[in-house]
């Protein structure tokens, strides 16, 4: 008799400190493959977000109380297959040239006062 394959439970995150976008992925038989898009993460805040899953649910619960050490059961991998684009990554570069843009404008206004009330005098 045929069983199923075990269901495959997929959850992406994105974290902004530092910038990386995770895939969890949990199967049925508590091994956890956890995809990061760039190699960014020290032990300690792999740890604590391995801790942090845990907590909330998204992997087994036996995992939060694991120490930095004891990271068995749990894979880690970079790869940028399950990345399409970062999520706001436009808004933010338009943002920043926006604000670079207006602060470039606002030293060149003050300097150009600067010239013509200096050569009114």
């Amino acid at each position: 008799m045929n069983q199923p394959a075990p269901p495959r439970v997929v959850y992406e995150f994105v974290t902004y400190r530092p910038e990386n976008i995770l895939e969890v992925e949990t199967s049925a038989d508590g091994e956890v493959n956890i995809r990061m898009a760039r190699d960014n993460l020290t032990a300690q805040r792999k740890a604590f977000l391995v801790r942090e899953l845990a907590a909330e649910g998204f992997i087994p619960e036996h995992y939060a109380y694991w120490s930095d050490s004891e990271m068995m059961g749990v894979r880690w991998s970079v790869s940028t297959d399950h990345v399409k684009e970062w999520p706001g990554f436009r808004q933010r570069a338009e943002m920043r040239a926006r604000c670079v843009i207006a602060i470039v404008f606002s030293v060149w206004v003050a300097f150009m006062l600067a010239f013509v009330l200096r050569a009114c005098e």
